[in-house]
C-alpha cells in the first residue's frame, strides 16, 4: 500500500501513497510514517496515488507535522494532491498548512477551472 524511498545519506526519505487511506487503515500508516520520520531528517509525501481518503488521514497528516517539529525534522506533502483531499482540506475548515506544497493545490485549482 505504501512505499519508502529513502536516499543512502539518510537525509531524505520519499513515502508515497497508494490506494485507500482511510480511518480502517489508520494506524498502519501511523506507523509507517513514525518509522520514516526514525530513519530520514526529511520526509516528504505524495499523494497523487490514493483512490479514496477521509477525515483521519488529515488528522495524521497534521499529527506527523507536530511530531516532526518536536524532534526537528522536516515534514512535507508534495505533488499532485488529489481531488478528494482537497476536498476534505475545504469541508474540514482548516486553514492553510505551510507543510502541504501551495502550488500543486494553486495549480489543481486552476486545472479544474480550466478543465
Amino acid at each position: 500500500m505504501h512505499e519508502l524511498t529513502i536516499d543512502p545519506s539518510k537525509m531524505n526519505g520519499i513515502l508515497v501513497l497508494k490506494e485507500t487511506i482511510t480511518i480502517q487503515n489508520a494506524s498502519e500508516l501511523k506507523e509507517t510514517v513514525l518509522h520514516a520520520l526514525d530513519e530520514v531528517n526529511s520526509l516528504f509525501i505524495t499523494h497523487d496515488l490514493i483512490t479514496s481518503c477521509d477525515i483521519s488521514y488529515l488528522q495524521i497528516l497534521i499529527a506527523t507535522h507536530k511530531y516532526a517539529e518536536k524532534i526537528r525534522k522536516s515534514f512535507k506533502v508534495i505533488g499532485r494532491h488529489p481531488q478528494i483531499f482537497l476536498n476534505i482540506i475545504t469541508s474540514s475548515g482548516c486553514t492553510p498548512f505551510t507543510w502541504i506544497e501551495e502550488d500543486s493545490i494553486i495549480n489543481r485549482s486552476k486545472e479544474g477551472r480550466n478543465g
